[in-house]
């Protein structure tokens, strides 16, 4: 894969988004490898903002493509991150599998890289599995890492569930790590539309 300028990029991401030179709606079929570099350059974009719409317009296999990128020991960290949080628009039976599995990894606790994975997942599975997550996510709300704990409140508050408000309120009486209770009490505001 060659390294273009970030103009360049840039440029190649909109042609890619608008269909190419193609004729007005008639756009050619992206084969996978196209839709596998495409995907690549806009998660690699410096100031690269996760948009579903720009997403679908890479081809149908965004959301597969999107679990491989995630899951590429020799993807830069950056890049595997932001594929994570795209996941959270592309709710399917893989995405979900391959979220719990983050969110789990014993091999990822050690890391930054890991503990980022594993908190991008949390944020990405509350956001797509909504009232489905809540208990996924409250399995992990003791982890040892403050930070995972931060995005687990995070997470619950992505769910927009009323059942979230009551775990959430329980939890804040019991945890005592600043940063979390912050990230919790903000997840309270924003599901009670404060």
């Amino acid at each position: 894969m060659t390294r273009l300028p970030r103009l360049a990029a840039a440029a190649l991401v909109a042609l890619l988004a608008l269909g190419g030179a193609a004729p007005a709606g008639a756009r050619p079929a992206r084969t996978l490898d196209e839709q596998r570099e495409s995907l690549f350059t806009l998660l690699s974009a410096y100031e690269m903002r996760v948009d579903r719409k720009v997403l679908d317009t890479i081809g149908p296999d965004v959301n597969d493509l999107l679990v491989d990128l995630a899951d590429g020991p020799k993807v830069r960290p950056r890049v595997r991150v932001r594929a994570v949080s795209a996941l959270g628009y592309y709710p399917s039976a893989r995405t979900k599998a391959y979220l719990v599995s983050l969110i789990h990894e014993r091999s990822l606790k050690g890391s930054a890289i890991g503990r980022d994975l594993r908190r991008q997942a949390l944020r990405s599975y509350g956001f797509a599995y909504r009232d489905g997550a809540v208990d996924e996510l409250l399995s992990v709300k003791d982890d040892p890492q403050p930070l995972v704990r931060e995005a687990v409140a995070h997470g619950l508050g992505d769910t927009g569930s009323a059942y979230a408000i009551t775990a959430l309120e329980t939890w804040l009486d019991q945890e005592r790590d600043i940063v979390v209770r912050t990230a919790i009490d903000r997840s309270l505001d924003r599901l009670r539309g404060r």
